[in-house]
């Protein structure tokens, strides 16, 4: 059965909206809701703001003929109430002062109308959650592996510390300094670890 996903679509253009929505419900991999707003106003009155979707696609200008920024109060508004949701900001003002506002906004990507089609953007859509779940498949297998072999790693390597995908980084040692000594001898090999590990286990004493 495919897997259930909620869209939000503010977009002010009609047939701009149909077409992704029309898009979004022919996907044979996920069962797609589509809820659509024209504007601030219609978010707000139709109650958007309160509810949480898995992505959303915000248009920049949704008030015709005014500066292309009223999209960003949407964006802004998503950010503060359910920070690290996917924003899709859809739009054809692609200049870079707006590519940089809408990601400082909030959002996680931006996609210029003029090189894809609103009926496109539905297969994109798809991708991202195909993307998605690919990532944490590969992730929960890796936290299978080490939860199995922790032990066994921990007894061969003594004194090294271990990395725990997802959860936190250990750095193992006789005392703090050797901890440290080793974890930084490995950071050259390890570049996108952080530069101080999340736990520190020394034998005889509590995590720090």
């Amino acid at each position: 059965m495919p897997e259930k996903k909620s869209i939000l679509v503010v977009e002010d253009d009609v047939d701009a909206s149909a077409a992704i929505e029309a898009s979004l419900l022919d996907s044979t991999r996920f069962d797609f809701t589509v809820a659509v707003a024209s504007g601030p106003s219609e978010y707000l009155k139709k109650g958007f703001h309160e509810r949480r979707f898995d992505l959303v696609v915000v248009d920049l200008e949704l008030v015709k003929g005014r500066f292309p920024v009223c999209g960003l109060r949407v964006i802004l508004d998503r950010t503060i109430r359910f920070p690290g949701d996917p924003i899709i900001v859809f739009s054809e003002y692609d200049s870079d002062s707006n590519i940089i506002k809408s990601i400082q906004f909030g959002a996680s990507d931006f996609i210029c109308k003029r090189k894809c089609d609103p009926a496109d953007l539905g297969t994109r859509i798809e991708q991202i959650f195909l993307d998605q779940m690919a990532d944490l498949k590969r992730k929960e297998e890796v936290e299978e592996l080490m939860a199995r072999n922790y032990a066994k790693w921990e007894d061969k390597y003594p004194g090294e510390f271990i990395v725990l995908v997802g959860k936190r980084v250990v750095a193992h040692g006789t005392n703090r300094l050797e901890a440290l000594v080793r974890y930084n001898d490995k950071m050259d090999t390890h570049p996108n670890w952080p530069d101080f590990p999340d736990v520190i286990e020394i034998p005889g004493e509590e995590s720090a």
